[in-house]
């Protein structure tokens, strides 16, 4: 089994704004457990038999883990540094400043910055991606 590692995990659901939590993530014999590192949060347990898939998002340190609850597909992404700030950037000056896209300016600083700490970050991700696969049942 691997190490706990510390990541970063974000909830990716419609309904729910994107909120990034510190913590430590381990594998178990029957599950992925995160644990925040705040204390009055409670672990959450992913049961390795809902993991319908795992992978490694390519050009940054993430592992995004797709599993079954209720029926319905949920995805959890955990990042294995922290994550760029998640609220969209507003444009900060008028005039000629205003037209220009800061999404598109915050998206390529975030590509940017996941691109240098893939570098560092890549070797422990495909780790934990391939460990899980072979953890998960049938």
């Amino acid at each position: 089994m691997l190490e706990p590692v510390k990541v970063w995990a974000v909830e990716l659901t419609r309904d729910a704004p994107a909120e990034e939590v510190e913590g430590s993530l381990a594998l178990e014999a029957e599950a992925l457990v995160f644990t925040p590192k705040d204390g009055a949060r409670p672990a959450r347990r992913f049961a390795l038999a809902s993991v319908r898939k795992v992978r490694r998002l390519r050009g940054s340190p993430v592992l995004m883990v797709v599993r079954e609850e209720a029926g319905l597909l949920a995805r959890t992404a955990f990042y294995f540094v922290q994550p760029p700030p998640l609220d969209r950037p507003r444009a900060e000056r008028p005039g000629l400043g205003a037209f220009r896209n800061p999404q598109r300016k915050a998206r390529r600083e975030n590509a940017s910055y996941f691109g240098v700490w893939n570098q560092e970050k890549r070797p422990i991700v495909r780790e934990w991606e391939r460990a899980v696969r072979r953890a998960l049942p049938g």
